[in-house]
């Protein structure tokens, strides 16, 4: 059975253009964070799915089944679609038991089985949201969404709301849960690491398009342009001069992909490749951020006045004034130059 399919889909709100001509397929079971900044038209897109907003032009459909055609669709309750929003709107009058079977019409539901698949101890099921932490009020929410079985769940930036710990900790739980159930799911974040680890592919969104879908090693590694590699981690860009494969820049000669045009392009390469020790190019340490399990070292070639960042263990931190030297390790990926 094929999974989601969205095609050319736009929304507008007055004179503003949130979502323009989106496409995006997503297969069965597959987990998809829809990242992006603020306004990039990822919350739009996912009420647009879920049928809480109405499409300007496009048609979307889920397991083969049409949910919307040129903009208009079906009501959210005949969607077949689970929702977790950002706070998770449990209802407050309503035990965690009600609350996870509200709206379950099918015999034989077992509430203790949906509490254990998002790993709940079932002893939780007479408190009420008041009584749990964020985390816990956050996988009853899922355990609600996946409660009626549905064909897709959409998660709104469900872990916005808890701190640091919690976060990496429950969105872990919400994960496991999903593909207990098999689920295909979209999770909009802003948090880049929250994307890249819980997801299988991550649509970048930037100006009400999908700007790249990519898995999260190939999106790290071959972004498609500078805005993108800037949004998914830290970069060091490059110019460069292209002749086979291998590029020439400020840091030397760096090794690329097959397939690339000859001439000039900017080559990127993330901070955790450049490896700092007594060889390769001149460079002085200008500053350093010093973070416990490592640190961003920021350096000035001697030869080019270039600054360049790198991330370096947090057991050989150079100090400030330091004349290191810096060599690459791994490729880099081209940017601006048209493959052959």
């Amino acid at each position: 059975m094929s999974g989601l399919k969205i095609r050319g889909v736009s929304k507008s709100f007055g004179d503003q253009l949130v979502l323009d001509q989106v496409d995006l397929e997503i297969p069965n079971g597959s987990i998809v964070a829809a990242l992006g900044p603020s306004g990039g038209g990822k919350t739009t897109l996912l009420r647009i799915i879920a049928g809480f907003l109405d499409a300007d032009a496009g048609s979307i459909s889920l397991g083969g089944t049409s949910l919307v055609t040129g903009g208009r669709g079906i009501p959210p309750q005949h969607r077949g679609i689970g929702y977790v929003p950002q706070e998770g709107a449990l209802f407050p009058h309503l035990n965690v038991a009600a609350n996870i079977a509200f709206g379950v019409r099918r015999r034989g539901f077992d509430v203790d089985e949906m509490l254990e698949l998002v790993d709940l101890d079932p002893s939780l099921k007479r408190r009420f949201p008041h009584e749990l932490s964020g985390g816990q009020q956050q996988r009853v929410a899922l355990a609600r969404a996946l409660a009626p079985r549905p064909s897709m769940v959409l998660m709104d930036e469900p872990f916005s709301s808890l701190d640091a710990g919690l976060r990496v900790e429950t969105g872990k739980a919400v994960i496991r849960a999903l593909r207990a159930a098999d689920a295909t799911a979209i999770l909009v974040t802003h948090d880049q690491d929250e994307a890249l680890a819980l997801a299988d592919q991550v649509a970048v969104m930037r100006d009400g398009r999908v700007a790249q879908l990519a898995s999260p090693e190939e999106l790290y590694r071959a972004p498609v342009d500078a805005a993108v590699a800037g949004f998914v981690g830290s970069v060091v860009i490059l110019p460069a001069a292209i002749s086979g494969q291998v590029a020439s820049t400020p840091l030397g000669d760096i090794s690329i992909p097959a397939g690339t045009s000859s001439g000039t392009a900017q080559v990127l390469v993330r901070p955790e490749q450049l490896v700092l020790g007594t060889a390769g190019v001149r460079a002085i340490v200008e500053d350093v951020s010093f973070f416990g399990h490592d640190a961003t070292v920021r350096l000035i070639l001697v030869d080019s006045a270039l600054t360049v960042e790198a991330r370096v263990p947090g057991t050989d931190v150079p100090a400030v004034g330091d004349a290191v030297g810096i060599s690459i390790r791994g490729t880099g990926s081209v940017l601006g130059a048209a493959p052959q």
